[in-house]
Protein backbone atom coordinates (compact mmCIF):
# COMPACT_ATOMS: atom_id res chain seq x y z
CA UNK A 1 0.00 0.00 0.00
CA UNK A 2 1.24 3.48 -0.82
CA UNK A 3 -0.06 6.66 0.80
CA UNK A 4 0.87 10.24 1.44
CA UNK A 5 0.74 11.47 5.04
CA UNK A 6 1.07 14.84 6.72
CA UNK A 7 1.89 15.89 10.25
CA UNK A 8 0.81 19.42 11.18
CA UNK A 9 2.20 21.17 14.26
CA UNK A 10 1.31 24.64 15.51
CA UNK A 11 3.34 26.61 18.02
CA UNK A 12 3.65 30.19 19.27
CA UNK A 13 6.79 32.30 19.63
CA UNK A 14 6.25 35.82 20.86
CA UNK A 15 3.45 37.44 18.89
CA UNK A 16 3.64 34.92 16.03
CA UNK A 17 1.81 31.63 15.51
CA UNK A 18 3.70 29.16 13.34
CA UNK A 19 2.29 26.17 11.53
CA UNK A 20 4.74 23.50 10.44
CA UNK A 21 3.67 20.81 8.00
CA UNK A 22 5.76 17.72 7.29
CA UNK A 23 5.01 15.43 4.35
CA UNK A 24 5.74 11.72 4.25
CA UNK A 25 5.51 8.93 1.71
CA UNK A 26 4.16 5.88 3.53
CA UNK A 27 4.57 2.34 2.23
CA UNK A 28 3.30 -0.77 3.95
CA UNK A 29 2.84 -4.39 2.99
CA UNK A 30 -0.63 -5.41 4.17
CA UNK A 31 -3.15 -8.18 3.74
CA UNK A 32 -6.77 -7.03 3.87
CA UNK A 33 -10.07 -8.85 3.74
CA UNK A 34 -13.27 -7.00 2.83
CA UNK A 35 -16.76 -8.31 3.59
CA UNK A 36 -20.14 -7.15 2.35
CA UNK A 37 -18.97 -4.65 -0.27
CA UNK A 38 -22.22 -3.47 -1.90
CA UNK A 39 -22.23 -3.36 -5.70
CA UNK A 40 -25.23 -2.92 -7.96
CA UNK A 41 -25.79 -6.03 -10.08
CA UNK A 42 -28.51 -4.49 -12.23
CA UNK A 43 -28.01 -3.33 -15.81
CA UNK A 44 -30.86 -0.83 -15.64
CA UNK A 45 -29.97 1.04 -12.44
CA UNK A 46 -27.33 3.75 -12.63
CA UNK A 47 -24.33 2.70 -10.48
CA UNK A 48 -23.70 6.25 -9.23
CA UNK A 49 -27.30 6.54 -8.08
CA UNK A 50 -27.14 3.19 -6.27
CA UNK A 51 -23.87 4.19 -4.58
CA UNK A 52 -25.65 7.17 -3.01
CA UNK A 53 -27.76 4.74 -0.96
CA UNK A 54 -24.67 3.63 0.94
CA UNK A 55 -23.58 2.94 3.60
CA UNK A 56 -26.00 0.18 4.51
CA UNK A 57 -26.75 -0.76 8.08
CA UNK A 58 -26.14 -4.50 7.79
CA UNK A 59 -27.13 -4.97 11.44
CA UNK A 60 -30.73 -3.96 10.61
CA UNK A 61 -31.20 -6.32 7.65
CA UNK A 62 -34.27 -8.54 7.70
CA UNK A 63 -34.83 -11.88 6.01
CA UNK A 64 -36.34 -11.44 2.55
CA UNK A 65 -40.07 -12.11 2.11
CA UNK A 66 -41.84 -11.86 -1.25
CA UNK A 67 -44.66 -9.58 0.10
CA UNK A 68 -42.04 -6.85 0.61
CA UNK A 69 -42.14 -6.34 -3.16
CA UNK A 70 -45.90 -5.78 -3.39
CA UNK A 71 -46.47 -2.63 -5.43
CA UNK A 72 -42.79 -2.27 -6.42
CA UNK A 73 -40.88 -3.07 -9.59
CA UNK A 74 -38.18 -5.69 -9.10
CA UNK A 75 -35.70 -7.38 -11.38
CA UNK A 76 -33.16 -10.17 -11.19
CA UNK A 77 -29.41 -9.62 -11.19
CA UNK A 78 -27.79 -9.19 -14.60
CA UNK A 79 -24.22 -9.77 -13.40
CA UNK A 80 -22.53 -12.42 -11.30
CA UNK A 81 -19.62 -12.12 -8.84
CA UNK A 82 -17.02 -12.59 -11.57
CA UNK A 83 -18.51 -9.76 -13.63
CA UNK A 84 -18.68 -7.41 -10.63
CA UNK A 85 -15.24 -8.10 -9.18
CA UNK A 86 -13.45 -5.23 -11.04
CA UNK A 87 -15.94 -2.71 -9.61
CA UNK A 88 -15.68 -4.20 -6.11
CA UNK A 89 -11.89 -4.01 -6.33
CA UNK A 90 -12.05 -0.37 -7.38
CA UNK A 91 -14.39 0.49 -4.49
CA UNK A 92 -12.11 -1.19 -1.96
Amino acid sequence: MKAKATKVSTYTRGDYIYTETKYYDVRRKIDLTFNKVPVDASEKMNDDLMDKLEPYDYGSLKDFKTPYLAGYLAEKYNYDNKDLFPRVKKKC
